[in-house]
């Protein structure tokens, strides 16, 4: 007898992809993170570049947009501030040893988006 792993899908703008049980935004852009730390009057943290970044953001469906739809920003916001970036919907957990590993788990469970993070200031 043969078993099938059923992984749960969502329909996610017109397509189904697995189902996301949360979204870590990377703080992966070293000039990026040196012009927040800059106004702020903080410096790099050493620990930066020896571990990656990210915060978690909280999945939900009102706060997720696709193409064509209007994001709106409520009247409390002074400015809206837009950044481009790369999404990855990872499919499975992993264990990587080596490098060939990490390849072969992202060419098999790494899904690449693009993502556009909108913020309110």
């Amino acid at each position: 007898m043969l078993y099938e792993r059923r992984q749960n899908t969502v329909e996610i703008f017109g397509t189904k992809v697995p189902e996301p049980k949360i979204l870590m935004d990377f703080l992966g852009f070293e000039t990026h993170v040196k012009q927040i730390r800059d106004k702020r009057g903080a410096p790099m943290p050493p620990l930066w570049y020896d571990h990656a970044s990210y915060y978690i953001v909280d999945l939900q469906a009102e706060k997720l947009f696709g193409p064509g739809e209007v994001v709106p920003v409520p009247e409390i916001v002074k400015a809206a501030d837009y950044e481009f970036e790369i999404g990855c919907y990872v499919t499975a957990k992993a264990t990587l040893r080596s490098k060939e590993d990490a390849l072969k788990f992202f060419k098999e469970h790494c899904l690449l988006t693009i993502l556009n993070d909108w913020s309110a200031r």
